[in-house]
């Protein structure tokens, strides 16, 4: 019989610490559940510290004998001799939150072994794979979250902030992902945070996916790319276009000179050399989404998730409404950052609304507005970071085509504005306003 992992030394000390202090329950019950403790004698003495704190009583060998006697597990618990071993065995419960820690790490770890012969079993009684793909996915996160689930009191919460603040004074910036961009990540504090979902909003032909593009080429991390609406080749080629300033034009209609060749292999081999993935199913589904995340997140070490577009993308379901559904989504891809730790950039369409609409500003165009999210509400309140593409000359002759602004009208983290940069269409890039572009 195959035996499971265990903390057994961790569990007693766990299990004896209330008895040898007494904020030692509180602190216990926080942070640990009956089923974390593998050993089925201290599984009965948990639940019967948590019954009697819960009643309001002292916690003392007289009240815990008749609690075990009254609830019928006296014996499960090993009975009178065991909790006097187990006071005497203990001496000291010192780095009590060291011996918790292990209790939960032993727990995840049977928690996997248990969830492999739950996946051994279905696909031996001839489950449907698609059953057995979610089973792990939900399972998986559930495993994880739990792991990284806890209350934490004020004072840890209050001294991790002083130290965030602390790093940011000498120009630490928390793990942010940077967007190339330089006055776009001051205002986002540093750029793209782990945790955050950052929704990038346009009409057609602002420059979405080329913006997204550019995010993944400059990240200094593993990037996971989701296109719902182009083919690996096609990203590639734009890729190529930026990293190399040669013509988009000429790449796509294959009329390129021998100094442009020269530029494309050398932009080829710089980018062979960086770990972007990309996932080119024109059908994914937001579970898909995760599944192919989760994964690549443990075994590449990806650090940037990109998805173009949200639109594109449908649920499992059948039958919910398209707003329902599009809820569902931008709802999954939250939780799927806060439990990756890594920021997710979803691409958005806006409705055709914010065209019709009067224009506003001095300019007197349709500039976007939070409400022109396509489909949803639930898209701005997910999201941590909203950021829209406006480039003027789309709507007037009296803008450059280069003129492009960047909305950041929604930031929990962030400060809200307009970052003025530069679109070069030619070359399929977006820089800094101050900083021209290369046009060779």
């Amino acid at each position: 019989m195959k035996t499971l992992p265990s903390a057994t030394n961790s569990e007693r000390i766990v299990i004896a610490a209330p008895l040898m202090r007494e904020d030692a329950l509180p602190e216990i019950l926080a942070q640990l559940r009956p089923d974390d403790f593998a050993d089925r004698r201290h599984r009965a003495l948990f639940e019967t510290y948590r019954a009697i704190h819960e009643a309001g009583a002292p916690l003392d060998l007289p009240t815990i004998v008749r609690e075990l006697e009254r609830s019928g597990n006296l014996e499960t618990a090993g009975g009178k001799a065991y909790l006097a071993d187990l006071i005497e065995a203990v001496s000291t419960t010192a780095g009590l939150d060291h011996h918790i820690g292990e209790v939960k790490t032993a727990k995840q770890r049977r928690a996997f072994l248990e969830l492999s012969d739950r996946i051994r079993r279905a696909v031996d009684e001839g489950e449907d794979p698609e059953s057995v793909n979610t089973m792990i996915r939900d399972a998986g996160v559930k495993i994880v979250s739990a792991r990284r689930s806890g209350v934490v009191p004020v004072r840890d919460a209050v001294a991790q902030a002083v130290k965030e603040i602390e790093a940011s004074t000498k120009g630490d910036d928390g793990g942010a992902i940077e967007t190339g961009l330089i006055e776009l990540d001051r205002k986002l504090g540093g750029g793209l945070r782990p945790g955050e979902l950052i929704i990038i909003a346009a009409r057609p032909g602002m420059g979405k996916s080329v913006l997204a593009a550019n995010i993944a080429e400059r990240c200094s991390k593993p990037v996971l790319v989701f296109s719902l609406e182009m083919t690996s080749s096609e990203i590639g080629k734009r890729m190529l276009a930026s990293a190399g300033r040669v013509d988009y034009g000429k790449i796509r209609e294959g009329n390129l000179l021998d100094g442009d060749w020269e530029r494309i292999i050398a932009a080829a081999n710089r980018l062979s050399g960086r770990r972007i993935f990309f996932e080119q199913r024109a059908s994914l589904t937001v579970e898909d989404v995760c599944d192919v995340a989760e994964r690549h997140v443990l075994r590449e070490g990806v650090g940037l998730i990109v998805v173009d577009y949200l639109q594109l993308m449908r649920t499992r379901k059948r039958g919910e409404s398209r707003e329902r559904e599009v809820a569902e989504i931008s709802r999954r891809l939250k939780v799927l950052a806060l439990d990756l730790r890594v920021p997710v950039v979803c691409l958005s369409q806006l409705n055709r609304e914010s065209e019709r609409r009067g224009g506003k500003g001095e300019d007197k165009l349709p500039w976007p507005m939070l409400s022109d999210l396509r489909e949803s509400g639930a898209i701005e309140q997910d999201a941590d970071v909203v950021v829209f593409i406006f480039r003027r000359s789309m709507y007037s002759k009296n803008f450059p085509e280069t003129d492009a602004n960047l909305v950041i009208a929604k930031g929990r983290n962030s400060r809200l504005g307009i970052v003025q940069v530069m679109f070069d269409g030619r070359h399929q890039r977006f820089t800094d306003a101050e900083i021209p572009p290369e046009w060779s």
